[in-house]
Order: C-alpha cells, then sequence, then structure tokens
C-alpha cells in the first residue's frame, strides 16, 4: 500500500526535466524559429536543440518537461516562448540556453499546438 502510493509522486517527479538524449537532433522535430543568428528546434520528449552554426551541428539544451513541444517563436534574439502537450509553456529571456517552465495543465488534457 505504501509503495503504491509514493508511485505516482516518483513517476511525477522523474519526468520535470527533458533527457539530455546524444541522437536528439534525429528525433522528431515539430517547429524552428530563429533568435539572432541562433536556431531553435523543439520536438518530442520535451527537446530543445540550438544551433550557432546554421545547422550545422546541434546542442540539445535542458528543459523543465518531458512535454512533447510543438511550437516555439521568438520577440527577439533573446526572449522567446515554447509550447506543447499538457498545455506547457516554456520562456527563454537568453536566446534559447535556459528555459523555465510558465504554465502547465495536464489535467485538461488539452495541447498548445503552435504559438505566433
Amino acid at each position: 500500500m505504501l509503495l503504491a502510493s509514493l508511485l505516482p509522486i516518483g513517476l511525477h517527479a522523474r519526468q520535470e526535466t527533458s533527457l539530455l538524449a546524444p541522437l536528439a537532433q534525429h528525433g522528431l522535430l515539430l517547429d524552428g524559429a530563429v533568435a539572432g543568428d541562433v536556431l531553435i528546434a523543439v520536438g518530442e520528449r520535451g527537446h530543445i536543440l540550438r544551433s550557432s552554426d546554421g545547422g550545422a551541428s546541434w546542442r540539445q539544451v535542458e528543459v523543465p518537461t518531458r512535454s512533447t513541444l510543438t511550437g516555439v517563436a521568438f520577440f527577439d534574439d533573446k526572449l522567446g516562448f515554447a509550447v506543447g502537450h499538457d498545455a506547457i509553456v516554456l520562456r527563454t529571456r537568453d536566446g534559447g540556453d535556459s528555459w523555465q517552465k510558465v504554465h502547465a495543465a495536464p489535467e485538461e488534457e488539452r495541447p498548445l499546438l503552435d504559438i505566433h
């Protein structure tokens, strides 16, 4: 009984950040945006990738979700937002190097599919 009551907490805590995957750039990427001279791509499992060399190489950044990300947009070279499943909204203020969770509502079971 005790184990059963702890299991959902453990699963939820484990899924708070994306996993850094060596092959993330080969996964499903659903949207991209330009932030100054940096390319940003978002996709499944909360993956966000950055390229500062025109897409020749990509670096995955740590993200506070494992929800699939479906849209990304930047207002300038620093401020951007990414959205996705579980009504997740992420924000960056440093051109995509780091991301913060602004909103999430998995209980609604409604994805945010794009942002403009």
